[in-house]
């Protein structure tokens, strides 16, 4: 089925992308992928960025025009929403045939943005984490300290 672009009306070509089957526009470069192969695409990106992104790196979000688009594949109107809920990203999502048209340099944002929000995760499992170690030495600690008072007391040591 022939598809054009929903920007520039160009044809879109087929191919992949890390894997995922997408449609390509040569003109403006957007994507047009299936909103199920989002994760797994950012997902791939990410392990191929390793440890370039972290926590706490800023990004600079991308300006949307506002225009609604059709889907390439069924003519519906597109619904325009942020990614992750943020304005940082706005991208474009087919309701009918459940398809995202992804426009230039969004893709890289929004990678960035989901393994910015994994780090920070993981951060917050290990603080969990320590803090229940900590927890659990303190609880210890505690126990030790009632025992030998228990001790104590039982053995008459304890002087009021």
């Amino acid at each position: 089925m022939h598809q054009n672009c929903p920007r520039d009306k160009q044809d879109l070509q087929a191919g992949t992308f890390h894997d995922i089957p997408a449609l390509h526009c040569p003109e403006c470069d957007g994507v047009l992928i299936k909103q199920a192969s989002l994760h797994p695409l950012l997902t791939a990106m990410a392990k191929e960025l390793g440890d370039a992104i972290h926590a706490e790196c800023v990004v600079e979000a991308i300006v949307d025009d506002g225009q609604r688009l059709q889907c390439p594949s069924c003519a519906s109107n597109m619904e325009n929403y942020g990614y992750m809920g943020g304005r940082d990203v706005m991208i474009d999502c087919c309701g009918r045939c459940m398809e995202l048209w992804i426009d230039a340099g969004e893709l890289a944002v929004m990678c960035i943005l989901n393994e910015r929000a994994n780090r920070r995760i993981s951060l917050q499992r290990e603080a969990a984490r320590e803090h229940m170690k900590e927890l659990e030495r303190m609880t210890n600690l505690r126990d030790i300290v009632h025992g030998a008072y228990m001790r104590g007391f039982v053995m008459g040591a304890i002087v009021f």
